[in-house]
Protein backbone atom coordinates (compact mmCIF):
# COMPACT_ATOMS: atom_id res chain seq x y z
CA UNK A 1 0.00 0.00 0.00
CA UNK A 2 1.63 3.43 -0.88
CA UNK A 3 1.88 5.64 1.73
CA UNK A 4 0.71 9.61 1.50
CA UNK A 5 3.40 11.90 0.38
CA UNK A 6 4.23 14.39 3.09
CA UNK A 7 5.63 16.60 0.38
CA UNK A 8 4.87 20.09 0.36
CA UNK A 9 5.50 22.89 -2.46
CA UNK A 10 7.51 25.23 -0.85
CA UNK A 11 5.62 28.87 -0.20
CA UNK A 12 8.08 30.87 -2.26
CA UNK A 13 10.92 29.98 -4.45
CA UNK A 14 13.16 32.04 -6.41
CA UNK A 15 15.46 31.13 -8.90
CA UNK A 16 17.64 33.60 -10.34
CA UNK A 17 14.60 36.43 -10.17
CA UNK A 18 14.52 39.60 -11.42
CA UNK A 19 12.39 42.34 -12.92
CA UNK A 20 12.59 45.63 -14.83
CA UNK A 21 10.43 48.09 -15.48
CA UNK A 22 9.48 48.36 -19.50
CA UNK A 23 11.96 51.89 -20.49
CA UNK A 24 14.19 51.60 -18.10
CA UNK A 25 18.22 50.27 -18.28
CA UNK A 26 18.59 49.07 -14.59
CA UNK A 27 16.70 46.04 -13.10
CA UNK A 28 14.06 47.12 -9.97
CA UNK A 29 15.71 43.82 -8.76
CA UNK A 30 18.12 41.27 -10.17
CA UNK A 31 19.52 37.70 -9.20
CA UNK A 32 16.96 36.42 -5.99
CA UNK A 33 18.00 33.41 -4.92
CA UNK A 34 15.49 32.22 -1.78
CA UNK A 35 13.61 29.80 -0.79
CA UNK A 36 10.49 30.66 1.98
CA UNK A 37 9.20 27.28 3.53
CA UNK A 38 5.49 27.27 4.42
CA UNK A 39 4.91 29.27 7.96
CA UNK A 40 8.28 30.58 7.86
CA UNK A 41 8.30 34.58 8.82
CA UNK A 42 10.66 36.21 6.88
CA UNK A 43 11.77 39.85 7.21
CA UNK A 44 11.88 41.85 3.85
CA UNK A 45 14.58 44.68 5.01
CA UNK A 46 16.69 47.29 1.99
CA UNK A 47 17.53 50.80 1.19
CA UNK A 48 15.15 52.72 -0.62
CA UNK A 49 15.05 51.26 -4.08
CA UNK A 50 16.65 48.26 -3.50
CA UNK A 51 13.50 46.57 -4.81
CA UNK A 52 11.29 45.34 -1.53
CA UNK A 53 8.41 46.80 -3.36
CA UNK A 54 8.95 45.65 -6.99
CA UNK A 55 9.55 41.73 -5.24
CA UNK A 56 6.26 42.19 -2.90
CA UNK A 57 4.17 43.44 -6.13
CA UNK A 58 5.65 40.37 -7.99
CA UNK A 59 4.77 37.78 -5.03
CA UNK A 60 1.08 39.12 -5.05
CA UNK A 61 1.08 38.47 -8.87
CA UNK A 62 -0.02 42.52 -9.60
CA UNK A 63 3.52 43.37 -11.83
CA UNK A 64 2.14 43.95 -15.40
CA UNK A 65 2.76 41.73 -18.41
CA UNK A 66 5.41 42.29 -21.17
CA UNK A 67 4.54 45.81 -21.92
CA UNK A 68 5.29 46.73 -18.53
CA UNK A 69 8.21 45.27 -17.96
CA UNK A 70 10.83 42.39 -18.28
CA UNK A 71 10.83 39.36 -15.39
CA UNK A 72 13.78 36.95 -15.71
CA UNK A 73 14.65 33.60 -13.71
CA UNK A 74 11.57 31.94 -12.06
CA UNK A 75 9.32 33.25 -9.36
CA UNK A 76 7.15 30.73 -7.74
CA UNK A 77 4.56 30.43 -5.16
CA UNK A 78 2.75 27.53 -4.05
CA UNK A 79 4.74 25.74 -7.12
CA UNK A 80 3.15 28.24 -9.51
CA UNK A 81 4.09 32.02 -11.08
CA UNK A 82 1.99 34.05 -8.86
CA UNK A 83 -0.27 35.67 -11.51
CA UNK A 84 -1.91 32.15 -10.86
CA UNK A 85 -2.02 32.94 -7.54
CA UNK A 86 -3.95 36.02 -7.12
CA UNK A 87 -6.47 36.27 -4.65
CA UNK A 88 -4.63 33.78 -2.32
CA UNK A 89 -1.31 36.16 -1.66
CA UNK A 90 -2.07 39.07 -0.13
CA UNK A 91 -0.04 42.47 0.52
CA UNK A 92 -0.84 45.27 3.14
CA UNK A 93 1.31 48.03 2.74
CA UNK A 94 3.01 50.25 6.04
CA UNK A 95 0.15 53.08 5.23
CA UNK A 96 -3.11 51.52 5.20
CA UNK A 97 -4.74 54.66 4.10
CA UNK A 98 -2.72 54.26 0.50
CA UNK A 99 -4.95 50.91 0.60
CA UNK A 100 -7.95 52.53 0.74
CA UNK A 101 -9.87 52.61 -2.00
CA UNK A 102 -13.57 53.11 -1.48
CA UNK A 103 -15.28 55.64 1.12
CA UNK A 104 -17.41 52.76 2.29
CA UNK A 105 -15.80 49.92 4.85
CA UNK A 106 -17.82 46.99 3.61
CA UNK A 107 -17.41 47.89 -0.16
CA UNK A 108 -13.39 48.69 0.51
CA UNK A 109 -13.15 45.69 1.95
CA UNK A 110 -15.01 43.82 -0.91
CA UNK A 111 -13.59 45.58 -3.56
CA UNK A 112 -10.31 42.71 -3.75
CA UNK A 113 -13.17 40.37 -4.47
CA UNK A 114 -14.96 42.32 -6.90
CA UNK A 115 -11.70 42.67 -8.93
CA UNK A 116 -11.30 38.84 -8.67
CA UNK A 117 -14.77 37.92 -9.84
CA UNK A 118 -15.58 36.31 -6.52
CA UNK A 119 -19.62 35.24 -7.06
CA UNK A 120 -21.45 37.88 -6.26
CA UNK A 121 -23.41 35.72 -2.91
CA UNK A 122 -20.05 34.88 -1.85
CA UNK A 123 -18.67 38.15 -1.37
CA UNK A 124 -20.34 39.74 1.42
CA UNK A 125 -20.02 36.99 3.81
CA UNK A 126 -16.52 36.86 2.86
CA UNK A 127 -16.63 40.39 3.98
CA UNK A 128 -17.79 39.93 7.38
CA UNK A 129 -15.92 36.80 8.17
CA UNK A 130 -12.48 38.85 7.41
CA UNK A 131 -13.85 42.10 9.37
CA UNK A 132 -14.60 40.23 12.29
CA UNK A 133 -11.46 37.92 11.99
CA UNK A 134 -9.73 41.66 12.31
CA UNK A 135 -11.98 42.69 14.92
CA UNK A 136 -13.50 45.31 12.96
CA UNK A 137 -17.16 45.09 13.96
CA UNK A 138 -18.36 48.15 12.66
CA UNK A 139 -21.28 49.04 10.15
CA UNK A 140 -20.45 48.32 6.68
CA UNK A 141 -21.44 51.82 5.69
CA UNK A 142 -19.27 53.67 8.09
CA UNK A 143 -17.24 56.14 5.56
CA UNK A 144 -13.26 55.00 6.00
CA UNK A 145 -12.33 58.62 6.20
CA UNK A 146 -13.84 57.93 10.05
CA UNK A 147 -11.85 55.56 10.95
CA UNK A 148 -8.55 55.45 13.56
CA UNK A 149 -5.19 54.47 11.71
CA UNK A 150 -5.46 51.34 13.70
CA UNK A 151 -8.78 50.62 12.11
CA UNK A 152 -7.45 51.50 8.77
CA UNK A 153 -4.83 48.82 9.08
CA UNK A 154 -7.20 46.23 10.21
CA UNK A 155 -9.30 47.59 7.36
CA UNK A 156 -6.50 46.47 5.13
CA UNK A 157 -5.60 43.12 6.58
CA UNK A 158 -9.33 42.26 6.11
CA UNK A 159 -9.47 43.37 2.59
CA UNK A 160 -6.32 40.88 1.77
CA UNK A 161 -8.38 38.15 3.50
CA UNK A 162 -11.60 38.50 2.51
CA UNK A 163 -9.68 38.21 -1.21
CA UNK A 164 -8.21 34.76 -0.30
CA UNK A 165 -12.16 33.70 1.11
Amino acid sequence: MPTPSTDVAPGVVASDWGWRYAGRPRWAARHLDFTIEPGERVLLLGASGAGKSTLLGALTGVLGGDDEGEEAGSLLVGGKHPTRMRGHVGLVMQDPTSQMILQRIGDDAAFGCENLAVPREQIWPRVRAALDAVDLRLPLDRSTTALSGGQQQRLAIAGALAMMG
